[in-house]
């Protein structure tokens, strides 16, 4: 389980398909490589778009680790065009996490046990260990917020 996973969110829009297609190519830059950024564009997203699917990163000039990769797929409704969004973590730095945590967690734990109480070693490198993967959680779950707010006014659609 990845608890780096948001659920699915759906946004529903009253504009057809074309013109929920044309928002997303206006205001997102398209890249042939996702893993690549797009230099010096004017627009704040890079994406693919394949078949009224899209994946969608958000550019800045700062490294933010947290920012959330949403992916998600255009769909017609008989009311308009609703968009089912998914956001999910980079996951090379799912995997600093782990490591980080490990790495830090081992040295304070050993340097703990030889230099007090042994049984409290273990509560030090959890504190530690389990610290940095909840203040990356609520971070990114923050940026996923604000993300999904900035799609919402983008395609000008609500929360179904």
């Amino acid at each position: 389980m990845n608890i780096f996973e948001s659920k699915e969110q759906t946004l529903k829009t009253s504009n057809s398909l074309e013109i929920t297609n044309k928002l997303l190519a206006d205001n997102i830059e398209i890249s042939n490589n996702s893993n690549r950024q797009v230099k010096f564009s004017s627009k704040p997203h890079t994406s693919e778009i394949k078949n009224n699917q899209f994946e969608i990163k958000e550019q800045t000039k700062k490294q933010n680790s947290t920012k959330p990769i949403l992916s998600g797929e255009v769909i017609t409704d008989y009311e308009g065009t609703k968009i089912r969004i998914k956001a999910n973590i980079q996951k090379p730095i799912l995997n600093n996490i782990i490591v980080i945590g490990l790495i830090s967690g081992i040295p304070i734990n050993l340097y703990v046990y030889l230099k007090t109480n042994p049984d409290t070693s273990f509560l030090y490198g959890a504190i530690l260990c389990g610290a940095i993967p909840i203040i990356l959680f609520i971070s990114f779950k923050y940026e996923v917020k604000k993300n999904i707010k900035k799609l919402k006014t983008l395609l000008n659609a609500d929360l179904e």
